[in-house]
Formats: structure tokens, sequence, C-alpha cells
């Protein structure tokens, strides 16, 4: 895809504890969720673990990480000029 697309990377950055929230929350909320991966995560301590071992991608590409805690930081439009 380098070869044919403008690649740019986003790194989505929160929190283990408001990720298992969120995850949680989700399938809570909508029944098809049982299809995606997120519904081995078990509890708190065990998410936690996997959460902080999560390794980036890294390309040779322009990156941008952005705070999703509450919202994006920085914005939509700082993250769409990258």
């Amino acid at each position: 895809m380098l070869g044919i697309a403008d690649v740019r990377v986003v790194h989505c950055q929160v929190t283990a504890q408001a990720a298992f929230d969120r995850v949680r929350r989700r399938q809570d909320e909508n029944a098809t969720r049982r299809a995606h991966a997120d519904a081995y995560l078990g509890d708190r301590q065990t998410h936690a673990l996997g959460h902080r071992g999560f390794r980036p991608v890294r390309l040779a590409v322009p990156e941008i990480e952005v705070d999703t805690s509450d919202g994006y930081r920085p914005g939509l439009d700082e993250i769409a000029a990258l």
C-alpha cells in the first residue's frame, strides 16, 4: 500500500481502565459485539496486562499520537492535516 497510498498512522491512546470500561459498555449495549475479539478480555487485571503490552505500528510514514480519553487531543482538524 505504501507505493499507491498516502499512509498515515494514528495512535489512539487511553488508559487501560478507560479501554476496559468502553469494551464492557459496548458489549452490554450491542449484542453483535460478541463477534469481536474483545470478548476474551476477562477481568480488569487481565485486560490491563494486555493493554500495557501493546506495541504500536511503526512505519516510515507520518504518525500522530491522539489522546482519546475525552474526545480527541489533538483535535480532528489537526489529525486530518497530518
